[in-house]
């Protein structure tokens, strides 16, 4: 029996239209390079959408038979070990990019890698990654832990400072957005019928009564509503957040 390959289970999950779908717009941010390398690139959807772009990339992968595919699409890819490739190749780059790699590794990898990149980017250069979200509940419940490759979240801002370490400015991250917010429910407070401000029929005989009764009640709605602000907030701290953090850096030492 054939043993199990990870590349084959990833395929089986992979929605190739809904990565280009959420990858496209991450094209601009290597509007103008002239070499953009895409490491750990799989199947080469995101430099497919680059070359769409007309801007010249390639892209490394560790699995030998997705290298194939890729180089069948026309995409320059190299099959190896990112780490053993950016260690010895002599070539620097105007713009790199990862998009859900550095969840696959060890945070001494994730720095190491990030020196790396660092070292193989031209000055002016930029970085972009994509990873999960650790701040959205909803990635926890039903997608990270699918991955058996998984080995653990990390947050934006510990990426973005390694990043600042190695010489990296942050240009952008989109982590503390909330894209995914709730509406928070409402109760309205209840008017008057016209007949009991007029004070006719039966509501001249207990106007006093049932105007006190109307105004407590709507104090309670007053109240409910805004403990229900408070708890939308709440849930929206960890419900509304992006899946994906985007972290864009630019070499500036």
């Amino acid at each position: 029996m054939k043993p199990f390959r990870y590349a084959d289970y990833e395929s089986r999950l992979m929605d190739a239209e809904y990565i280009r779908m959420l990858q496209r717009p991450r094209v601009q941010y290597f509007k103008g390079c002239k070499k953009a390398l895409d490491l750990a690139c799989g199947p080469g959807i995101f430099l497919e959408l680059l070359r769409e772009a007309g801007i010249e990339a390639s892209g490394v992968d560790r699995d030998e038979e997705i290298v194939k595919k890729a180089v069948q699409k026309g995409l320059k890819v190299v099959h190896a070990d990112l780490f053993d490739y950016l260690e010895k190749v002599e070539e620097k780059y105007d713009g790199m990019f990862c998009s859900h790699l550095l969840e696959h590794l060890s945070f001494e990898q994730v720095v190491r890698l990030i020196e790396l990149v660092t070292g193989r980017l031209e000055q002016g250069g930029v970085f972009a990654a994509v990873l999960p979200n650790p701040g959205s509940i909803r990635l926890h419940l039903f997608g990270f832990w699918r991955d058996p490759e998984h080995v653990r979240f990390y947050t934006g801002n510990l990426v973005a400072s390694v990043c600042r370490h190695y010489g990296l400015k942050v240009e952008y991250s989109n982590e503390d957005e909330t894209p995914n917010r709730l509406e928070t429910p409402r109760m309205e407070p209840i008017q008057r019928p016209p007949e009991a401000r007029k004070g006719r029929g039966f509501f001249r005989k207990n106007v006093n009564d049932k105007e006190y009764l109307l105004e407590e009640f709507n104090k309670r709605v007053e109240e409910f509503n805004k403990k229900m602000e408070n708890f939308s907030e709440a849930l929206n701290k960890i419900w509304s957040r992006d899946d994906e953090v985007i972290i864009v850096c630019r070499k500036t030492e």
